[in-house]
């Protein structure tokens, strides 16, 4: 008796020089944001290697904000607009796409940190906003672009 083994392990992508996504469960695969809509997502963010230094999922409070904008670090523009509805990724972030040599809340960012970012996109509101982003932003403030 042969028994085969077969492991299904889990394959990043990378997206470009900077930024890599790992799909820890698929979504809808239909429902894809575009820039300018306003999305709402759950997040965990670390350090690689590191420690947790923010978390939507523990505080039990999703962050809204408008893609394509810079209201947010550009990993988190340019690999969450690669996500569908339902979708749970992660995203490890270098420097150059999130807050380069700054360094953020006291340290718990020090200057020049991969980042890596957990996202499950909850809610696409189908109507694009085409003015300046108003969203609350994660741990850090605006990124680097």
């Amino acid at each position: 008796v042969i028994i085969f083994s077969l492991s299904l392990a889990k394959m990043s992508t990378k997206i470009s020089e900077f930024l890599t996504k790992e799909v820890l469960r698929a979504g809808d695969g239909e429902t894809r944001p575009v820039y300018g809509m306003e999305l709402l997502v759950h997040y965990t963010g670390t350090v690689l290697h590191g420690k947790q230094f923010d978390s939507t999922v523990e505080r039990g409070k999703p962050f809204r904000f408008k893609i394509g904008y810079g209201a947010v670090i550009k990993g988190w523009d340019e690999g969450v607009i690669t996500m569908s509805l339902g979708e749970k990724a992660k995203f490890t972030i270098s420097p150059e796409w999130a807050y380069g040599k700054q360094n953020i809340c006291n340290g718990m960012i020090p200057p020049d940190s991969t980042l890596v970012y957990e996202i499950e996109l909850i809610k696409i509101n189908p109507i694009q906003i085409h003015d300046e982003p108003v969203a609350s932003e994660p741990t850090g403030g605006r990124g680097t672009k």
